[in-house]
């Protein structure tokens, strides 16, 4: 099982790479494919590494593959989903820095261990490979909320505290890229057979990198409704 994302550049974004002071219009998307080995399940704590000063968060859609394929056209792409969750993309803020005159991410400074969560995932409507299509790309018709919610935690101020239940105080909302999905599938099948059980991650729409912080919880889930089904929560130590 491989995981691949597509990862904006963040090139000239100041909230990822301090040294600049605002954003810059060239923002240059690539994917980065990861092993199985970087992926870390729902509910376990994330101890942030040390190799790098801080460390972001970016909430994602991940797509279960449910089918064998290569060389795939964007417009058959949703097909190949069978099931559906929240991500987090972790990326370190150096590397981020220190890529940003190339151009495009590099898996040696952004591929480690844990840096990609995924959250439960929930199966797509059964009959999505029968769509035609120009109607393939609709996530809504396949069961996917067309809104996540991005529950932000912060450490509780008491250490005697420190494993309770943090209060949310901040909540963000984020709307999966459909469209960004399909090309970076597309795009990785190219020169990779995309298998059942691969991940295709999509940042989700609205919501800017989360830097993280030792305490730290960030939870996912359906933006339905009050009682909203969570799909992936994380406490950063």
């Amino acid at each position: 099982m491989k995981i691949i994302a597509s990862l904006p550049n963040f090139k000239g974004d100041s909230k990822v790479d301090p040294r600049v002071d605002s954003k810059a219009d060239a923002r240059v998307d690539s994917w980065l494919a990861w092993p199985d080995s970087c992926l870390l399940p729902s509910d376990r704590p994330l101890y942030i590494p040390d190799f790098d000063s801080r460390f972001f968060a970016i909430p994602a859609l991940a797509l279960k593959s449910g089918r064998l394929g290569k060389g795939i056209a964007p417009k058959f792409a949703l097909r190949y989903f069978s099931e559906y969750s929240g991500a987090l993309i972790i990326l370190p803020q150096c590397s981020i820095s220190d890529l940003r005159d190339a151009i495009l991410p590099g898996s040696p400074q952004l591929c480690f261990d844990n840096a990609v969560v995924i959250g439960e995932t929930i199966a797509m409507k059964p009959d999505m490979g029968k769509y035609p299509a120009d109607e393939a790309l609709n996530l809504l018709a396949a069961g996917v909320p067309d809104s996540f919610c991005i529950e932000i935690h912060h450490a509780p101020a008491s250490p005697a505290h420190a494993e309770s239940p943090l209060p949310a105080e901040e909540f963000l909302h984020g709307k999966p890229d459909t469209r960004s999905a399909a090309e970076t599938l597309a795009a990785a099948s190219t020169r990779n057979t995309i298998k059942t059980g691969d991940f295709i991650l999509s940042p989700l729409e609205g919501v800017d990198p989360i830097p993280l912080a030792e305490g730290m919880e960030i939870r996912i889930s359906l933006d339905v409704d009050t009682s909203a089904r969570i799909l992936l929560r994380t406490r950063f130590k």
